[in-house]
């Protein structure tokens, strides 16, 4: 009767006998057996959700990217595959009036003021131009050019810190009329000791002694008054403060009617990527500055490709050149 009773109640609460000699035997009793149930339920569920929620992102792969040009809106752009048969991306063709070098600062360019031309520290070149600021001073260098800057919306320049930044009262970059009366002009803030590589909206720049009255289109044509299409004179202001010097290099200064280059490429900041013109002919210029990396847009997902592409290196010993990101097993580069 004992025999039969302990069977009854194994195939009811079906208690599985386990050697009690092995060192994971354990024989749950009722109470404890529903607890491990419930937690066996909750686990799978936990997995459950971790798995979807990792394929869902990885589905929808998306990549955060800054800003193009001077907007400040993040763009999120999805890695959709590549389905077109081939992608070619050329700068020879682009329209030369994109870009105007305001100046590249050498010394067959005429500049006049308080200035020294800088063989020892510059962005691009041979010589950077130098203002030094001492005890509030107000430093003006200048070059009288005659510009049509009308259809350009974005200008780009390399200026460097040489001093404390707290010791700079002002630094200003201006267009103006011959004799300076009346000028365009931006104040160069929030920037730091060593290069700075300044993008610059037209819109930003304020007037001096310009009508507060809207204008009609070149209004400097019919009436004299300056315009952006009627400059005469770019130059540059310094002021450090009370009992301070300082000193800064400008380097590199450009104009841009737009800044459509950038549209085929992810970049984390703007200035990593310009125009540059080599013997005549307009290239894209990488630079490691504000970041190291440049994603094309349109590639994503794609295999079994050839890609052909034209290099040149801007600087000796420098680490450079054109990577491509996936599978690295079946990769194979001729």
């Amino acid at each position: 009767m004992q025999s039969s009773g302990k069977q009854s109640l194994d195939e009811q609460y079906h208690i599985k006998r386990i050697d009690p000699q092995a060192k994971s035997s354990i024989i749950p009793s009722n109470g404890n057996f529903m607890s491990s149930n419930r937690n066996v339920v909750i686990s799978a569920l936990i997995i459950l959700v971790t798995v979807v929620l990792g394929g869902y992102l990885l589905i929808t792969k998306k990549d955060s990217l800054i800003r193009k040009g001077s907007s400040t809106d993040i763009i999120n752009t999805v890695g959709l595959k590549f389905s077109e048969k081939s992608f070619k991306l050329d700068y020879a063709n682009i329209d030369p009036e994109t870009v105007l070098e305001i100046s590249d600062f050498e010394r067959k360019e005429e500049w006049r003021g308080s200035h020294e031309y800088d063989d020892v520290i510059f962005w691009k070149g041979e010589y950077s131009l130098l203002l030094s600021s001492k005890d509030n001073e107000q430093v003006d260098a200048y070059t009288e050019k005659s510009l049509n800057l009308d259809k350009h919306d974005v200008f780009k320049m390399a200026l460097n810190v040489q001093t404390d930044p707290a010791d700079i009262e002002s630094v200003k970059v201006y267009f103006s009329d011959k004799d300076k009366n009346s000028s365009y002009y931006y104040s160069i803030r929030s920037i730091v000791k060593g290069w700075n590589f300044l993008v610059i909206p037209k819109e930003k720049f304020s007037t001096r002694g310009l009508s507060k009255e809207p204008a009609a289109a070149s209004p400097g044509a019919i009436t004299g008054e300056l315009s952006w299409s009627n400059i005469e004179r770019v130059g540059f202001e310094l002021a450090s403060r009370a009992n301070s010097s300082s000193e800064i290099n400008v380097d590199s200064m450009e104009t841009f009617i737009n800044e459509e280059y950038l549209d085929s490429w992810l970049v984390k900041s703007p200035v990593q990527l310009n125009l540059a013109k080599v013997g005549g002919q307009y290239y894209l210029e990488g630079r490691n500055y504000g970041g190291s990396v440049a994603l094309l847009k349109k590639l994503s997902g794609i295999s079994n490709f050839k890609f052909k592409a034209k290099l040149m290196p801007m600087k000796s010993n420098a680490r450079s050149g054109l990577f491509v990101r996936g599978d690295t097993v079946s990769l194979i580069i001729l």
